[in-house]
């Protein structure tokens, strides 16, 4: 009975164990570091903020799942319709000026989003531009800016309301919306 450690010991630590602890320390820390903002955007409370990073976690867990963002050509309303599984709308607070968002089981449509999205066939985040805008908060629903998510998941309040979805959003301009 001594000191060291067998190997026997360490047989828990199958690569799929280590895979799990990685993953969760990675999880972990998102959440302690204001899941990865900086500056004002990670210090700004609310609702709308909350609203938008739900979506970017459900299209980050979509495309684990599939391989590429959720797409359908009937339109936006319908691509996001997919992430169903993956976010639940009825427990997201709810936004002033807005109205609830609700899956449509019927028409296989997401009623009442706040956002326009990027609805573009066999896109996958890690193949595209880091700085694309994938989701974007409709310029209706805006106060005082806006919410937009880069593919990188980078997210940014915008003020002045110049870009939209498919945009590429100029990293300089990023650093500056998000200080």
């Amino acid at each position: 009975m001594g000191d060291k450690m067998s190997r026997s010991d360490c047989n828990w630590l199958s690569p799929g164990a280590v895979s799990a602890l990685v993953m969760m320390c990675l999880c972990i820390g998102t959440m302690l570091t204001g899941c990865g903002l900086e500056g004002t955007a990670a210090r700004l409370p609310g609702p709308r903020r909350q609203v938008v990073l739900a979506f970017k976690y459900a299209l980050y867990a979509y495309q684990c799942e599939y391989g590429r963002l959720p797409y359908d050509p009937r339109g936006e309303a319908a691509a996001l319709y997919k992430l169903r599984r993956f976010v639940d709308v009825d427990r997201l607070p709810p936004v002033e000026g807005r109205p609830r968002m609700a899956f449509d089981e019927k028409k296989e449509m997401l009623v009442g989003s706040p956002f326009r999205y990027l609805n573009r066939p066999g896109v996958a985040l890690d193949e595209v531009a880091p700085d694309l805008i994938i989701l974007a908060e409709r310029k209706e629903y805006a106060v005082q800016g806006r919410w937009l998510l880069c593919a990188d998941g980078g997210l940014t309040f915008e003020r002045c309301g110049r870009y939209g979805v498919g945009d590429i959003y100029p990293l300089e301009d990023r650093a500056d919306a998000t200080r």
